[in-house]
């Protein structure tokens, strides 16, 4: 049978014996980041951006069996379950699979990574997690890959490259979330330190089954720099870590291009002869923040 589960939004993903990326009771971790309006974040103003961790689910392919604490809710075809309120999060398949079961695939190569975009980051900061992500989410070993490319435009596909012009490692397309396949989950749970929040459990005669938690973002926009569409908003991972700077912070972000020293993910929003905007799904789509990952 089997149950996919994606992780996206701002979130930190970190795996056991991963460097530089810390993990929570030797298990795959999420670090969840909050973003506060208002705030400014290595020199760049948020504005009004807000983020709240969701879980959704199509209802045609899972029936929700517990809800103790009534945080769901029917949207449409969908149901959403509000987990802002809970600090640590624990994803529970059943039967629950052993350390040999974790698989990461290659398709893990489609995510971003910080030390892949500005290349004088060193490593995440465990006391800045600790103050700048408060909610963690543990998860247990499985299949781990990539979800969809982003924006998901079978057309035109982004090309995405450092504002520097430096290529280096980073991808020229990029994936939008992290994929666990639990295939052998006959059901899930969701729990927190003192037990069960939510238990989901496949519906018979289906053929997928998918879960998603998302730290969904709220007024979300890309950095207009000309041409191009620099993905300012991602700068709220770079102050969670050290950098070889001067002072060992995130480079400065600024208005002006010639004054600007971060290196931000960017894309040009012209394709041929029409105009693309590369950010456009980051906005309307349901996602609206990408994952990173440290390699």
């Amino acid at each position: 049978m089997g149950i996919d589960v994606f992780l996206t939004g701002m979130m930190l993903i970190c795996f056991p014996d991963q460097e530089g990326c810390p993990v929570l009771g030797g298990n795959n971790t999420a670090w969840v980041v909050e973003a506060k309006p208002q705030t400014k974040v290595c020199g760049w103003d948020s504005e009004y951006m807000d983020t709240t961790l969701e879980l959704r689910f199509r209802r045609d392919q899972l029936e929700l069996k517990e809800d103790p604490y009534r945080l769901c809710r029917d949207i449409d075809d969908e149901t959403e379950c509000n987990l802002a309120a809970q600090r640590n999060i624990f994803i529970e398949p059943y039967p629950r699979p052993s350390p040999s079961d974790q698989e990461l695939t290659s398709s893990l190569r489609s995510l971003p990574r910080m030390s892949n975009i500005d290349l004088r980051f060193k490593e995440f900061s465990r006391t800045l997690l600790d103050s700048y992500a408060p909610q963690r989410i543990q998860f247990r070993p499985g299949v781990i890959g990539a979800g969809r490319r982003w924006p998901p435009d079978l057309i035109r596909k982004r090309q995405w490259f450092r504002s520097n012009h430096d290529s280096g490692l980073l991808p020229k397309e990029l994936a939008d979330s992290v994929k666990v396949s639990y295939e052998k989950a006959s059901y899930l749970t969701i729990e927190n330190d003192a037990g069960t929040l939510l238990k989901l459990a496949p519906k018979p005669g289906g053929r997928e089954y998918q879960v998603t938690i998302r730290n969904r973002g709220e007024n979300l926009k890309p950095h207009e720099d000309g041409r191009y569409d620099d993905l300012a908003y991602l700068l709220w991972f770079y102050r969670l870590g050290t950098w070889t700077t001067m002072n060992g912070s995130c480079p400065p972000f600024k208005d002006m291009d010639d004054n600007r020293d971060v290196v931000l993910p960017r894309c040009s929003r012209v394709s041929g002869n029409s105009s693309v905007r590369c950010s456009q799904y980051a906005i309307e789509g349901s996602t609206r923040y990408w994952p990173a990952m440290l390699r």
